[in-house]
Protein backbone atom coordinates (compact mmCIF):
# COMPACT_ATOMS: atom_id res chain seq x y z
CA UNK A 1 0.00 0.00 0.00
CA UNK A 2 1.35 3.48 -0.89
CA UNK A 3 2.00 5.88 2.33
CA UNK A 4 1.74 8.42 -0.27
CA UNK A 5 -1.16 11.84 0.82
CA UNK A 6 -1.40 14.34 -1.10
CA UNK A 7 -0.68 17.97 0.34
CA UNK A 8 1.08 16.23 3.31
CA UNK A 9 5.47 16.47 3.14
CA UNK A 10 8.11 14.37 5.29
CA UNK A 11 11.21 14.55 6.37
CA UNK A 12 13.12 12.28 4.87
CA UNK A 13 16.72 12.19 6.58
CA UNK A 14 20.07 10.35 5.76
CA UNK A 15 23.11 9.36 7.53
CA UNK A 16 25.16 7.17 5.32
CA UNK A 17 25.47 9.82 2.52
CA UNK A 18 22.08 9.21 0.91
CA UNK A 19 22.13 5.09 1.14
CA UNK A 20 19.80 4.86 3.14
CA UNK A 21 16.58 7.13 4.69
CA UNK A 22 14.76 7.37 7.89
CA UNK A 23 11.36 9.38 8.44
CA UNK A 24 11.88 12.36 10.91
CA UNK A 25 9.51 14.97 12.16
CA UNK A 26 5.70 14.02 11.82
CA UNK A 27 4.04 14.03 8.38
CA UNK A 28 3.04 17.72 7.63
CA UNK A 29 -0.41 18.00 6.06
CA UNK A 30 -1.20 21.35 4.31
CA UNK A 31 3.12 22.07 4.32
CA UNK A 32 4.94 22.52 1.46
CA UNK A 33 9.10 22.78 1.30
CA UNK A 34 10.75 24.86 -0.72
CA UNK A 35 14.00 25.16 0.22
CA UNK A 36 16.66 23.48 2.34
CA UNK A 37 20.29 25.42 3.57
CA UNK A 38 23.38 23.50 5.08
CA UNK A 39 25.24 25.64 7.43
CA UNK A 40 27.64 24.73 9.95
CA UNK A 41 26.71 21.25 9.63
CA UNK A 42 22.94 22.06 10.39
CA UNK A 43 19.96 21.71 7.95
CA UNK A 44 17.55 24.56 7.60
CA UNK A 45 14.02 23.77 6.14
CA UNK A 46 11.96 26.83 4.43
CA UNK A 47 8.26 26.59 3.22
CA UNK A 48 4.72 27.77 3.85
CA UNK A 49 1.56 26.07 5.73
CA UNK A 50 -1.20 26.43 2.86
CA UNK A 51 -3.38 24.30 4.48
CA UNK A 52 -5.82 26.82 6.06
CA UNK A 53 -6.01 29.24 3.08
CA UNK A 54 -6.41 31.49 1.22
CA UNK A 55 -3.76 32.83 3.88
CA UNK A 56 -0.50 31.10 3.76
CA UNK A 57 1.74 31.58 6.14
CA UNK A 58 5.90 30.94 5.75
CA UNK A 59 8.06 29.11 8.05
CA UNK A 60 11.77 27.91 8.51
CA UNK A 61 12.11 23.96 10.53
CA UNK A 62 15.33 24.95 12.83
CA UNK A 63 17.37 22.32 13.80
CA UNK A 64 17.44 20.95 17.60
CA UNK A 65 20.42 20.11 19.46
CA UNK A 66 20.27 16.23 18.40
CA UNK A 67 20.63 17.42 14.37
CA UNK A 68 18.12 15.13 13.37
CA UNK A 69 15.05 16.77 14.82
CA UNK A 70 13.74 20.12 14.18
CA UNK A 71 11.37 22.76 15.76
CA UNK A 72 9.18 24.75 13.52
CA UNK A 73 9.22 28.39 13.55
CA UNK A 74 6.96 31.21 11.76
CA UNK A 75 8.71 33.37 9.84
CA UNK A 76 5.60 35.73 8.87
CA UNK A 77 2.27 35.30 11.31
CA UNK A 78 -0.96 36.67 8.59
CA UNK A 79 -1.11 35.97 5.09
CA UNK A 80 2.07 35.39 2.87
CA UNK A 81 4.21 33.96 0.94
CA UNK A 82 8.20 33.12 0.92
CA UNK A 83 9.84 33.89 -2.26
CA UNK A 84 13.41 32.83 -0.91
CA UNK A 85 15.06 32.59 2.18
CA UNK A 86 19.32 33.19 2.47
CA UNK A 87 21.89 33.60 4.98
CA UNK A 88 23.66 36.94 5.07
CA UNK A 89 27.09 37.67 5.55
CA UNK A 90 26.88 38.61 9.14
CA UNK A 91 24.93 34.96 9.75
CA UNK A 92 21.95 36.60 9.98
CA UNK A 93 18.97 34.43 8.36
CA UNK A 94 16.84 36.76 5.71
CA UNK A 95 13.35 35.82 4.34
CA UNK A 96 11.71 37.37 1.39
CA UNK A 97 7.79 37.62 2.10
CA UNK A 98 4.99 38.86 -0.10
CA UNK A 99 2.88 39.88 2.00
CA UNK A 100 -0.88 39.03 0.84
CA UNK A 101 -3.95 41.03 0.17
CA UNK A 102 -7.54 39.45 -0.31
CA UNK A 103 -7.67 41.70 -2.55
CA UNK A 104 -6.11 43.30 -5.61
CA UNK A 105 -5.32 39.34 -7.02
CA UNK A 106 -3.46 38.33 -3.87
CA UNK A 107 0.08 40.00 -4.30
CA UNK A 108 1.02 42.84 -2.03
CA UNK A 109 4.52 44.14 -1.28
CA UNK A 110 7.53 41.63 -0.88
CA UNK A 111 8.93 42.63 3.20
CA UNK A 112 12.25 41.37 4.32
CA UNK A 113 12.31 39.64 7.08
CA UNK A 114 15.22 38.93 9.30
CA UNK A 115 16.66 36.20 12.31
CA UNK A 116 19.53 36.76 14.19
CA UNK A 117 19.15 33.63 15.83
CA UNK A 118 19.71 30.98 13.33
CA UNK A 119 15.45 31.59 12.64
CA UNK A 120 14.25 31.17 16.19
CA UNK A 121 12.74 34.90 16.28
CA UNK A 122 12.14 36.93 13.34
CA UNK A 123 11.33 41.07 12.35
CA UNK A 124 10.72 43.12 9.72
CA UNK A 125 12.91 45.22 8.25
CA UNK A 126 10.57 46.49 5.54
CA UNK A 127 9.66 46.81 2.15
CA UNK A 128 12.10 45.30 -0.26
CA UNK A 129 13.01 47.79 -3.20
CA UNK A 130 12.99 46.47 -6.66
CA UNK A 131 15.42 46.90 -8.79
CA UNK A 132 15.99 46.81 -13.00
CA UNK A 133 18.82 46.78 -14.78
CA UNK A 134 21.04 46.82 -11.65
CA UNK A 135 18.98 50.44 -10.74
CA UNK A 136 16.20 50.63 -8.00
CA UNK A 137 12.95 51.76 -9.20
Amino acid sequence: MNNFVPGASQLLVSTDGGRSWQKRGPRLEGYEFDSVSVRDGKVWIAGEHTAEGPAIEPFVFVPAKSLLHWEMRTIYQGAGGLERVAWGSKGELIAWVPHLKLEDDWKGPTYIHQSLDEGRTWKTLGRARKFKDGKRD
